[in-house]
């Protein structure tokens, strides 16, 4: 899974709620919320250049 190595190479752990425990994910939804007034739903991100995710993760950072 792509996880494993973007852990690797930020030296930063991933957490995965348990499956229909959704009070493990609400800041997650949140921040999709956030992300989405930026980039539409379904949006391929292989598509959209860095500058312009970069820009997005310091709006929310912000």
């Amino acid at each position: 899974m792509g996880h494993a190595w973007v852990a690797k190479a930020l030296g930063a752990g991933f957490f995965f709620a348990a499956p229909y425990h959704c009070r493990e994910r609400g800041l997650n939804e949140h921040n999709n919320i956030l992300v989405r007034e930026y980039l539409p739903k379904g949006a391929d991100f292989r598509h959209i250049a860095d500058p312009k995710v970069k820009a997005v993760q310091d709006r929310l950072n912000e």
